[in-house]
């Protein structure tokens, strides 16, 4: 596994854990840009791992990162429906610490208006990434030099 790999599928635990109604969790890649072509079961949640700043570290890859988490519902006539999902995501996932990310922290909310049937909600978290890395083995190396002496 990788730093990404642990990150998502914790993320993924999390949010499923939560219990909050999330019927879809992936990765995101733009599902917006097709909503009228694309099957979305809604509510959907899809994650973006972005702006990864990576540190040097001995034995370890650490990075300072914004999670974008990307919520997809259907339009509500009742806004109270709406933003009663945001309030829950943003519950369950406030502060919570993974075995390879520390506390996320709410940075942003960005609803996305743009969609004629589908609600686009952008929450953005802040946390930092690391996993261990195996540490190197040392290995002696000696010489094997075979000489011979002419006379």
């Amino acid at each position: 596994m990788n730093i990404l790999t642990e990150t998502f599928n914790e993320l993924k635990a999390e949010i499923i854990s939560a219990n909050i109604g999330i019927k879809m969790i992936d990765l995101w890649n733009n599902q917006t840009a097709n909503t009228e072509t694309e099957n979305i079961v809604t509510p959907a949640l899809y994650v973006e791992l972005t702006d990864l700043q990576f540190k040097p570290q001995k034995n370890a890859l650490q990075a300072d990162a914004i999670i974008r988490i990307h919520l997809l519902q259907q339009q509500f006539k009742n806004a109270d429906q709406a933003l009663s999902l945001i309030d829950n995501l943003l519950h369950a996932l406030y502060n919570v610490v993974g075995n390879h990310f520390s506390a996320l922290e709410p940075v942003t909310y960005s609803p996305d208006f743009d969609h004629d049937h589908i609600r686009h909600d952008v929450l953005e978290f802040s946390t930092s990434l690391w996993h261990e890395l195996p540490t190197p083995s040392k290995t002696e190396v000696s010489p094997n030099i075979e000489l011979t002496i002419i006379q």
